[in-house]
């Protein structure tokens, strides 16, 4: 008498020696009446996630952003319920009260003159900085300092983070094309050791740049 536990594997049998049926042993890669074809791509993303395929979903991101007041409702929302109303604040956790509380009063006053534009202070930058990597995908922080050492920090776009070999960059060369990988230089291992920031501010425009070594360049990135 069949069992249940017969009739099943009865059918698996039948289904395993279809033909082409081990072509999509996983149904979700199946192509079906309901199920469109996709291409398939399995590379390396410095092959699939292309300059220009990064800089059109940034352009369509902030376009969506300014015109779509649901859009820009969910950016505020995520500086509100992520950073709160004043930022976040990290504080001394030095068992010396005293060097501690030394220590918050100079980081509270930095934070007011941190900018190296002179426009907004930390908390703002916190706020700029969270939008920048929810509506562009990613953005840089350049570890800088003034004339007389004092610390301050510039933020960088994500249109501005770039090194598109189809441009006429000055000294590039096909060695540059092989080790950098939009606006990312990267050593044998994989590891970033340079960002390349675009002056001009347009990311089809690359004639002026500034390369930055890895430990002066926070990237911020999903």
């Amino acid at each position: 008498m069949s069992t249940t536990f017969d009739r099943l594997r009865a059918g698996v049998a039948r289904k395993l020696l279809t033909p082409g049926a081990w072509q999509f042993f996983r149904e979700g890669a199946a192509i079906t009446r309901n199920r469109s074809w996709q291409p398939i791509r399995a590379q390396d993303a410095t092959k699939t996630d292309l300059p220009y395929i990064r800089t059109a979903m940034m352009s369509h991101a902030r376009r969506l952003r300014a015109n779509v007041g649901f859009v820009a409702g969910v950016v505020r929302d995520l500086q509100l319920y992520t950073l709160g109303s004043t930022g976040l604040t990290p504080k001394s956790s030095s068992a010396n009260n005293e060097w501690a509380a030394s220590a918050d009063d100079y980081f509270e006053q930095w934070c007011n003159v941190c900018d190296v534009t002179g426009r907004f202070n930390f908390r703002q930058i916190q706020r700029l900085s969270l939008a920048l990597l929810v509506v562009d995908g990613d953005l840089g922080i350049v570890l800088t300092e003034t004339k007389n050492g004092f610390p301050r920090i510039q933020l960088i776009e994500g249109h501005q983070i770039g090194s598109n070999p189809a441009v006429n960059v000055a000294g590039y060369t096909e060695l540059d094309e092989a080790n950098w990988h939009d606006g990312v230089r990267l050593n044998a291992y994989g590891q970033p050791i340079q960002y390349r920031v675009i002056k001009q501010g347009d990311s089809f425009d690359q004639s002026s740049y500034q390369d930055i070594d890895a430990a002066a360049f926070v990237h911020v990135f999903e």
